[in-house]
């Protein structure tokens, strides 16, 4: 819910892939526990709901939470949703970006999963106008980085790409394209 609330609206299209994530995590349950699930995420809904609506949220604190269960499956599968979030109204908000890379270095998973995680799942979304922190951000890249780092890593992940775009079919070029030229446009502040 953070994550579809961090530009100030929760679109159907968000809202949708949340009530599928809940509806999947209480489809095996028995149908007693299913009610009792279903009330359990339909409150934590709305409370996450409308503490985000009065900016009251501690994403810090929700992660702390989520620690304390020490499950890794759990915390990748929180970033996953995260993207699957993101990519449901077919648009990278820059506010989304800056959040799910904060949650990404609060739970310091695995670099190389969450990269095949966010290529899964943004590849070939449109961008608002960002800036170039947000456009490295999309890369998977942190602006952070020295100028010199920043280029290693815009060549890497040119080089990526450049590959996928010789192996992949003519429908998914596209695609790979998308990620080439959010590459060029970030390269060429970089040269």
């Amino acid at each position: 819910v953070i994550i579809a609330m961090s530009d100030g609206k929760l679109h159907a299209k968000e809202g949708e892939k949340i009530k599928d994530w809940m509806e999947k995590n209480i489809s095996s349950l028995d149908e007693k526990n299913q009610k009792i699930y279903k009330t359990k995420y339909n409150n934590a809904f709305r409370e996450m709901f409308n503490e985000c609506k009065t900016k009251k949220v501690s994403l810090t604190s929700i992660i702390n939470k989520l620690k304390k269960l020490k499950n890794k499956k759990a915390e990748y599968e929180a970033i996953e949703m995260a993207y699957k979030i993101i990519a449901a109204d077919e648009l990278i908000a820059s506010n989304e970006m800056k959040v799910i890379d904060k949650l990404i270095k609060l739970l310091n998973l695995d670099k190389n999963e969450i990269e095949k995680i966010r290529d899964q799942n943004i590849l070939g979304l449109e961008q608002e106008n960002l800036s170039e922190d947000n456009l490295l951000i999309s890369l998977g890249i942190d602006p952070k980085l020295s100028e010199k780092e920043i280029k290693e890593k815009l060549t890497i992940e040119f080089q990526k790409w450049n590959n996928r775009l010789n192996i992949v079919d003519i429908k998914n070029r596209k695609e790979v394209q998308v990620m080439l030229d959010r590459i060029a446009l970030a390269r060429k502040k970089y040269k």
